[in-house]
């Protein structure tokens, strides 16, 4: 048996707060006992101390507070405050930040002083706990003093000894000489520590498990249960594991009985402890004196303790009656009857009932019975003297609640029915309305109609008197029609009741315009909508009159009982008619309404219907069925006539005759062969004639439906893409009597996150094949085909496994390359564009230099091709740009250089040196440019001091020096060149002489002046020779040799290509 006892409640418990947006909520709570932990909670979860919450508790254990900081608007809700097995919770609310706003508590506002009266009453129930465990320690004490002494024994409480007097003692030991008031002192202050440090631990070791009676004797061999009392963990339950025992008769007869950390029950008062609310038992209801005190079992116990922690034995006695159902609070109407209801633990035990501390009886006006555990009492007609404190007491158990008599306002209930029944009265007239009532006085009444309060005027006048009111409406109109409610109010509570005005007056006209259902050359047939307000009368029936358009007279056609329909067949042919309709009631007759000019139709025949659908077939009927003409022809449908025509034949035979018109639009034509072939026409026929015929109906064989055919075979995808696959299968087996041929196929796919199929194809495909399109690019799609007849569609077959949309895996490959050189002007716009295949889609890679690209370059990737945009180019942009492909199956790359060209740097100082007299040597120190540029080159002007002009000397030099001769003698380059392999190269150098000298340019002494693999120029002394792709074939020693009739003149250089 498991017991979880907790004595711990809550003497102020945690109230509502309304707390302003960004500020701190604060919950605080005062318990009967300390404890050094409470558990908050807020929507079942526990509340930690931390940055948001701030939990605290005072030094006497008795309070505690939580406190929520930086208040937001999801901190809104309920928080839980729980001690054991007590809990209390309370809302907070966080309202909108408004300027100047401030905090408030609603229920119970704590002002300015909240901590000051938290205190106080703390300090009030420390001393109230002291008090009741010096009570429990005096009783106990001079009891067992009294007992021992009658003995011949003395007692020992906490190391201390007592005597028959009832005062502490010790024995003759060293320490006899301490005086008895100290030693009471003592005693006291160690039961007062063990409270104030654990209440649970001090209530154990004094209260509640040894039963307190009054007049029984002290018997030691009674049979008792032992518990073990672990010592609880702060804000937990106590747990009592207990087990049947016998006291050891050897142990009752020690010579000295000691009783430490023994348990003994006491109870509280209502006030403190209370006892026994609505049915929840507490402890024993006492404050019981000294010889009111028994002990049930006080035979000598020893404390046993575990490794783990002190255990302390103690006695547990049956809790006896306890309350199942207490009583609540009655609100009884006077007059009528009141019921008070309990429910005990036990069918046998009685109770006595009181009302204000008095005991009550059963008589003419209470009814006290008992069903079992079930006790009930009557008041069978209350009075205003029966309200009070009603009390069940059993067995020292007790229950309460108040009864609270009123005297609301109320009806008769005749009266009532009267009031509320309609009050129907004719335009003009006066409505009087009364209600008669009880209650206690002042009684408020009002008057409502359609909700609006009615006061004295003209219109309306209001009677009140004890008891009676009455409301006077006068020369009441139709829109005085509506809800009249009479609401009465005292102290104890209201009532109100609601009637029906009903003003009666004739129906207003009928509602237009007039909506024509046929106009024929025989008759014409309206409807019109039925008056707005009727007059609070049904209509009864309608008047017509009628006037042919050009005429000044009216005919009446007489009352129209019915709907608001009419049917004229006396018309004629063509012409146009006017007709006046009046509503009729019981209240009179409405004004007329007026339709527009109705013509009566011609002879006009009706269009040709759909065409009919064939519904079903069989070996001996087809059933069809088709939809009407949308043109009438301006007249109703007659009817239907059904032909039928075999297939090859050109003749077309009458199903039903002209006579026999099929009236619906259904029909089953029986007239068929076995086998044979139909198609089907429908035309409408009209009060003119049968009009034209539908266009033919679908073939039908005459012959019992098929079976749905089987599932296909072999299904497969033969091709895919981004955005289609192709899909192939062979058409099911037929099988006599269990599966026919198949007439055509649909398709259907999913993708694989969605459980829904999709139909590809509306109408059956009848090849065994079919492209899926408009897929989404690397989406997975499961895919099934299902064969179809006109027996239904069979069985669905699908694919083991899904399908990617993409094509069949294509190792990269470039469809055009990029070119291997490009020369841009700096500040232009640089345009790589490559086209490739790959599937699937390949990760596209550019580099420059073997490193990425950075953010001035722009790329633009398709499905095929990709773009690398540069759109204003720099000199820092040169180099060699790559793009790599790869994917699954494999990768490629292609490469190209870009050289970006602006106009160079200049170069540095110029040298002149004279070694040979009549030769100067130009020097000058390389352009910046010429390290980014390998094909940067230097022209040399001279400037002519006498004219003042600038000469071109020598132009495309590879090198930073040269040499310019006097007259017949030329300048020289003298330096070898390394060009790299197709590369343009360009040999120059400035001759002069007079009379002008003839050049020619040697390879390895072979002329090539007339080789046309060789551009050769000579422009004002400046002779070039310029190879455009240098190649290994053009490797050698050049030689340019001057001549005139005065002398020869020669220079030469190696050329070695690179690569």
């Amino acid at each position: 048996m498991e017991f979880k006892l907790s004595n711990v409640d809550f003497v102020i418990k945690i109230q509502e707060i309304n707390v302003v947006e960004a500020d701190n909520a604060l919950f605080e709570c005062v318990l009967t006992h300390p404890l050094p932990k409470i558990t908050w909670m807020r929507k079942s979860l526990v509340l930690e101390d931390g940055e948001k919450y701030s939990i605290t508790v005072s030094e006497h254990k008795l309070i505690h507070r939580l406190m929520i900081r930086d208040c937001c608007k999801t901190d809104k809700g309920i928080y839980s405050a729980v001690a054991g097995i007590t809990s209390c919770s309370a809302w907070l609310v966080v309202e909108d930040h408004v300027s100047g706003g401030k905090k408030t508590i609603r229920k119970s506002t704590l002002a300015g002083s909240v901590q000051t009266d938290l205190e106080k009453v703390a300090k009030e129930q420390q001393l109230k706990n002291q008090k009741e465990m010096e009570k429990i320690l005096e009783a106990i004490r001079v009891k067992q003093a009294a007992e021992k002494v009658k003995n011949g024994k003395t007692l020992k409480i906490n190391g201390e000894y007592c005597n028959g007097t009832g005062h502490l003692g010790t024995r003759d030991k060293s320490s006899e000489g301490d005086e008895e008031g100290t030693k009471q002192e003592k005693t006291k202050n160690i039961l007062k520590d063990a409270q104030i440090k654990n209440p649970l631990e001090a209530n154990g070791s004094f209260s509640g498990l040894v039963e307190l009676s009054r007049g029984k004797e002290f018997r030691r061999q009674k049979k008792t249960k032992r518990v073990q009392w672990k010592e609880p963990s702060a804000g937990s339950d106590i747990d009592l594991s207990e087990q049947p025992t016998d006291e050891d008769p050897s142990e009752a007869d020690e010579d000295e009985d000691t009783f430490e950390n023994e348990n003994h029950g006491y109870s509280q008062d209502d006030e403190n402890a209370k006892d026994t609310v609505n049915g929840q038992s507490a402890m024993s209801e006492a404050h019981s004196t000294p010889e009111d005190i028994e002990c049930v079992s006080c035979a000598p116990t020893r404390v046993r303790r575990k490794k783990q922690g002190p255990l302390i034995q103690d006695l547990v006695t049956d809790p006896g009656v306890q309350f199942i159902c207490g009583l609540s609070d009655v609100d009884a109407i006077i007059n009528e009857t009141a019921e008070l209801t309990c429910k005990l633990n036990s069918d046998d035990c009685e109770g006595s009932w009181f009302r204000d501390g008095k005991k009550i009886s059963s008589d003419d006006i209470f009814s006290i019975t008992k069903d079992g555990p079930i006790h009930k009492l009557v008041i069978t007609k209350c009075a205003e003297d029966h309200s009070g404190k009603y009390r069940f007491e059993a067995d020292g158990r007790k229950t309460e609640a108040m009864v609270n008599v009123k005297d609301p306002p109320r009806f008769n209930p005749e009266d009532l029915r009267a009031f509320t029944e309609p009050l129907a009265i004719k335009v003009g007239h006066n409505a009087i309305f009364k209600a008669q009532f009880v209650g206690h006085q002042p009684v408020k009444i009002q008057w409502f109609k359609d909700g609006d309060e009615l006061q004295d005027d003209s219109s309306a006048k209001i009677e009140n008197s004890a008891g009676h009111s009455r409301l006077l409406l006068s020369r009441c109109q139709r829109k005085d029609t509506g809800e009249i409610k009479i609401k009465l109010r005292n102290e104890h509570g209201f009532t109100e009741v609601v009637s029906k005005l009903l003003v009666l007056d004739k129906p207003t006209p009928p509602q237009g315009p007039a909506e024509v259902i046929q106009s024929s050359a025989s008759c014409i047939e309206f409807k019109w909508r039925p008056p707005k307000d009727d007059g609070g009368s049904p209509v009864i029936n309608y008047m017509l009159e009628r006037q042919q358009v050009g005429r000044n007279t009216w005919k009446k056609m007489g009352e129209i009982a019915g709907g608001p329909t009419y049917r004229d067949t006396d018309v004629d042919r063509g012409r146009k008619y006017c007709y006046r309709i009046r509503a009729v009631t019981a209240e009179g007759i409405s004004e007329t309404m007026e339709t527009d000019d109705i013509q009566a139709g011609t002879f006009a025949l009706p269009g040709p219907p759909t065409p009919p659908q064939v519904v079903s077939a069989f070996h001996d009927c087809i059933n069809l069925s088709w939809a009407p003409p949308s043109n009438t022809g301006g007249s109703r449908i007659l009817g239907y006539v059904l032909e039928k025509r075999k297939k090859g034949s050109n003749l077309w035979v009458a199903v039903n005759a002209v006579d026999e018109l099929i009236k619906g639009r259904k029909y089953e034509v029986r007239d068929v062969v076995e086998g044979m072939e139909y198609e089907f026409r429908v035309s409408a026929v009209n009060l003119s004639g049968a009009g034209e015929s539908s266009n033919p109906s679908e073939f039908a064989f005459a012959r019992d439906p098929k079976k749905p055919p089987g599932k296909v075979t072999s299904l497969k995808v033969t091709e895919t893409s981004y955005t289609n696959m192709v899909l192939t299968w062979t058409k099911p087996e037929e099988k006599p009597g269990v599966q026919d041929e198949a007439k055509g196929y649909f398709v259907e796919i999913r993708q694989a996150d969605s459980l829904e199929w999709s139909r590809c194809n509306s109408i059956p495909f009848i090849l065994t094949s079919f492209n899926v399109r408009g897929l989404r690019s690397m989406e997975m799609y499961w895919v099934r085909v299902i064969a179809a007849n006109d027996g239904g569609e069979g069985p669905p077959e699908e694919l083991p496994n899904y399908v990617l949309a993409m094509p069949l895996p294509v190792r990269p490959k470039f469809t055009s390359r990029m070119k291997n050189f490009m020369v841009v002007r700096a500040g232009n716009s640089v345009r790589i564009t490559v086209n490739f295949e790959a599937s699937p889609r390949p990760e596209i890679v550019w580099l420059k230099d073997n490193v990425l690209v950075g953010k001035r370059v722009t790329v633009s990737n398709s499905d095929c091709s990709s773009q690398l945009l540069i759109p204003s180019s720099e000199r820092s942009d040169s180099g060699v740009y790559s793009i790599l492909l790869k994917n699954l199956v494999g990768q490629e790359t292609s490469s190209t250089e870009i050289r970006v060209t602006d106009d160079p740097k200049p170069p540095g100082p110029v040298e002149l040196e004279e070694n040979v007299p009549g030769t100067v040597t130009v020097m000058w120190e390389p352009s910046p440019d010429e390290k980014r540029d390998d094909r940067l080159h230097y022209m040399v002007s001279k400037l002519d001091s006498s004219k003042r002009t600038w000469t071109t000397v020598a132009d495309r030099l590879f090198n930073n020096r040269v040499t310019n001769l006097g007259d017949g003698k030329k300048e020289r380059k003298t330096s070898n060149e390394r060009i790299s392999k197709g590369y343009e190269c360009y040999m120059s150098c400035a001759v002069k002489g007079t009379p002008t000298p003839h050049v020619t340019w040697y390879r390895n002494h072979i002329s090539l002046n007339t080789d046309t693999n060789y551009y050769i120029s000579n422009t004002c002394g400046v002779c070039s020779l310029a190879i455009l792709s240098v190649g290994p074939k053009d490797v050698g020693e050049y030689t340019v040799i001057a001549e005139n009739s005065l002398g020869r003149a020669e220079c030469s250089t190696v050329l070695s290509v690179r690569g």
